[in-house]
């Protein structure tokens, strides 16, 4: 009577082996369940056993043969070895071989600080003119600047992983500010030596902005050590709309904050759904 048992191991880390076996275990137990008159398979020269990966089943192998001597003289026409008792098993074992990915990212910002103006008061004339919307707004010195790429501004990611990233940049407008929308610039020309690609949200929203760093492995410091790949982006709060009916803030008390941006490291580019195939 045959009997089959499948064990399946599969080592983890950078080394992963699959080992597939069918034991034949307890063999005096197992002939003791035998039914009267089952009638063993007759094992052939270079009977075994076939195991692939995909199944693990033992095929043709009956350990329960009794063992037969040669026939004939070794060297002759017709000579055939002994049969042994026990059919070898050959079992075969899978492995490879991968380098693990370490993934070492660092995030920084500026306060983040913006002034809205609505209007600016013309000394000579003695009237208020529309202002300059949103500006970035240097605490320290008390003052509005012109700059729409500055340090207060800025977000910058530096990847220092075997591996390429991506840093997804996303904003939302917090409590009664859900109608202050913003994006994210780099105009690579104000900066020196960043190697940064940002790539605009789409339109309709359904993928963000975000930076393509590339990675660190790419053997170009001293003594063959790799260089940590930077890239950078700006945030700016955008003016509304007003042909679109978007009013301008008001009564923003000074500190509040308006919203958040979010920063996510991704491992694989952000790409927009596939939509659905069918009615």
């Amino acid at each position: 009577m045959k009997r089959k048992q499948l064990w399946r191991v599969l080592g983890t880390g950078c080394l992963a082996v699959s080992l597939l076996a069918s034991p034949m275990t307890g063999l005096s137990a197992l002939a003791a369940e035998g039914t009267p008159g089952d009638t063993p398979d007759t094992p052939t020269e270079g009977d075994g056993t076939d195991i692939t990966p995909e199944s693990g089943s033992a095929m043709g192998l009956n350990p329960l043969q009794k063992a037969k001597p040669a026939v004939g003289t070794e060297g002759e026409t017709g000579y055939q070895p002994p049969v042994e008792a026990y059919t070898d098993t050959k079992i075969p074992v899978y492995g490879f071989t991968e380098d693990s990915t370490v993934y070492s990212v660092d995030v920084e910002w500026g306060a983040m600080t913006f002034q809205y103006e609505n209007s600016t008061w013309d000394p000579e004339h003695h009237v208020s003119k529309p202002g300059a919307g949103w500006q970035v707004y240097d605490s320290v010195a008390d003052e509005a600047l012109e700059e729409t790429e500055h340090t207060i501004n800025e977000i910058k990611v530096t990847n220092h992983s075997n591996a390429g990233v991506w840093a997804t940049l996303n904003y939302k407008g917090e409590g009664a500010y859900t109608g202050i929308k913003g994006a994210f610039t780099y105009t690579a020309d104000k900066h020196e030596n960043v190697a940064t690609a940002l790539t605009a949200a789409t339109a309709d929203g359904s993928v963000p902005a975000y930076l393509t760093l590339t990675t660190a492995n790419n053997n170009k410091g001293e003594n063959g050590a790799g260089k940590e790949t930077v890239g950078k982006a700006y945030f700016m709060p955008t003016n509304p709309d007003t042909n679109k009916g978007e009013t301008a803030p008001s009564d923003i008390e000074k500190w509040t904050q308006i919203g958040t941006i979010t920063v996510g490291i991704k491992t694989e580019e952000p790409k927009a759904a596939t939509p659905p195939v069918g009615p």
